[in-house]
């Protein structure tokens, strides 16, 4: 996954003042005639600053950008009362100076002196936090729900003759501070698609994309701060695809790209002679990220009596290679014996399709089956180990494959 080094949502405002707005918005920072306010309790507002916000990315930055659309939301004072908002006058990038402009009203009981507080908002309102759960995939909602920031600051001047006031500096802090990736998939996806991201069992949130996306195009996703291993899985009327990716530690306020391949396996999809039971990159498996699928019947044909030692299950797999002959068109491993590791991976699909119990009477669902661990057995009913007698032939045989 390759990081970008530009930091998200943090910023800082120095030589910010508040004056007045007249007719010319020239970036050169100069004060202009202030317009007298129509109202004893309005200020007319500009700030000037070559600081900007907003979001807009290609496929190695994010550039920030001001949007008249956006708000930065005022109070005052120690109870924070809320006297108005102030937006960006024009749209620009990063390189330019733009004021912000607005108008704010003195409340009722309320006077502006020199060294009284002054809180602002970027973005969006006081007591807001943001939601990670469900994403549209679209750099601009990012923008608008996370790169959002607070100033608390204080006024230096105050001139209620022109209804001025000057403030020299506030720093802004991050209110949300996620990691953004650029998700870029190996398939077209349609608007309507459905991207769970997943961490193990957690989800980390859902994307429903609001418009189609060509191959590689991007899909960009915000998360925490964390570490992750994450899972995908695709879903649209009749198809479901499924991609994952390696361990990948995501730090707050950067960006990064990932390339997900996407496949169309599912669990309890048959493969011939297995069924798939787990997806994910845990495979056990070194170069096997997609999943793992169980042998659909037992070693050996007699469900009602065949028991095995440890070392018959270790040494029948060639048999069974030749019986029961591993679904190499799918790219797998051929048939092993599953480790404990490998069975408590594959327990919730094995539980889901029942797989071990096809073609077996109601007594089986509580077998005790040998793993790869020398002397180890494994129970599905109860997603446990124990240590059994590797020469007592009182344990079943099912074989594995990792794809």
């Amino acid at each position: 996954m390759k990081k970008h080094l530009y930091v998200l949502t943090v910023l800082i405002l120095s030589g910010l003042a508040f004056t007045a707005c007249g007719g010319d918005d020239s970036d050169s920072g100069t004060p202009v005639k202030p317009v007298v306010p129509s109202s004893d309790a309005a200020w007319t507002v500009t700030v000037r600053s070559a600081v900007t916000r907003g979001l807009e990315a290609d496929a190695s930055k994010l550039t920030p950008v001001w949007k008249t659309t956006e708000s930065v939301y005022v109070y005052y004072g120690e109870s924070e009362e809320y006297i108005g908002t102030l937006n960006p006058q024009s749209d620009a990038n990063a390189t330019v100076a733009t004021p912000l402009v607005g108008r704010l009203n003195a409340l009722s009981g309320t006077t502006f002196v020199a060294g009284g507080k002054i809180t602002l908002y970027y973005l969006q309102d006081q007591g807001y936090s943001a939601d990670y759960s469900t994403q549209d995939g679209e750099i601009e909602t990012i923008a608008e729900n996370f790169n959002c920031a607070k100033a608390v600051t204080k006024i230096d001047e105050v001139d209620y003759s022109t209804h001025t006031l000057v403030i020299n500096s506030a720093a802004f802090t991050s209110v949300e501070q996620p990691a953004v990736v650029r998700f870029e998939f190996n398939q077209a996806l349609n608007s309507g698609d459905v991207i769970t991201i997943k961490d193990g069992t957690a989800t980390l949130t859902t994307v429903t994309l609001t418009a189609a996306k060509a191959l590689n195009a991007p899909v960009y996703v915000a998360l925490p701060a964390g570490t992750y291993t994450p899972s995908f899985t695709i879903t649209r009327p009749g198809n479901t695809y499924y991609g994952s990716l390696g361990s990948k530690a995501l730090a707050a306020s950067k960006y990064y790209k990932a390339s997900v391949s996407l496949t169309r396996y599912y669990i309890g999809q048959d493969l011939g002679n297995a069924k798939v039971v787990y997806l994910g990159p845990n495979t056990g498996v070194a170069g096997k990220t997609i999943g793992l699928a169980l042998a659909e019947d037992d070693y050996g044909a007699d469900y009602e009596t065949d028991d095995y030692s440890w070392d018959e299950a270790i040494s029948n797999m060639g048999i069974f290679n030749s019986s029961k002959p591993y679904p190499s068109n799918y790219g797998t491993t051929s048939w092993f014996l599953p480790s404990s590791a490998q069975w408590k991976t594959m327990h919730d699909g094995i539980i889901s399709t029942g797989v071990l119990y096809s073609n077996h009477n109601d007594s089986n669902n509580d077998c005790w089956y040998w793993t790869a661990n020398y002397g180890e057995e494994y129970q599905a009913s109860s997603n446990t180990t124990s240590t059994g007698n590797q020469n007592k032939d009182d344990q079943r045989i099912r074989y594995a494959v990792a794809f």
